[in-house]
């Protein structure tokens, strides 16, 4: 893994005024649980299973904003169509792929690449979101440094604890 990349994506996130993760298919379980995990760090972001929110959203963010792409193949069209939008307005973009050199991947600012031996398991085409689900953990762990935003995770964790048993 490139440190000085990692290192830019900590500072455009740490610097981001609103995060939107977006995905299509078997990668929407990895943004929901990104944009769960980074609101807990009081890191304001969102995530919409539909791509039509998704480009409604989209359209109305500025270029203070950030756009996490998370794609196993790097070749959705409809994550490619919310990226043009957010290179229009100059939204930064950093994109989680299987691919490095992958259309989203290229179209990115920033990109993460994921990796899976799924293939070592199966004999058909099979994804796990295992890898790219490593890469937001990482990412939350690092930015779990800030003493604040760990303030944030213990009132997050003593508020839902009331619901509990």
């Amino acid at each position: 893994m490139d440190i000085d990349n990692l290192e830019s994506i900590i500072k455009l996130i740490t610097n981001g005024k609103l995060i939107h993760f977006v995905a299509s298919g078997n990668t929407i379980p990895v943004a929901n649980d990104a944009s769960y995990r980074f609101n807990q760090l009081g890191i304001t972001s969102v995530v919409f299973d539909d791509w039509q929110v998704q480009t409604a959203f989209t359209l109305n963010m500025r270029k203070e904003d950030l756009l996490i792409v998370i794609s196993n193949s790097g070749e959705s069209k409809s994550l490619i169509k919310l990226i043009n939008i957010a290179k229009g307005k100059k939204i930064p973009i950093i994109s989680i792929t299987n691919h490095p050199d992958s259309p989203i991947a290229r179209l990115s600012n920033f990109h993460l690449t994921s990796f899976s031996r799924d293939y070592f398991f199966h004999n058909d085409y099979y994804f796990s979101r295992l890898s790219a689900m490593y890469l937001i953990e990482l990412i939350f762990l690092i930015l779990s440094q800030d003493k604040s935003r760990l303030e944030n995770i213990k009132l997050h964790e003593q508020i839902i604890s009331e619901a509990k048993l």
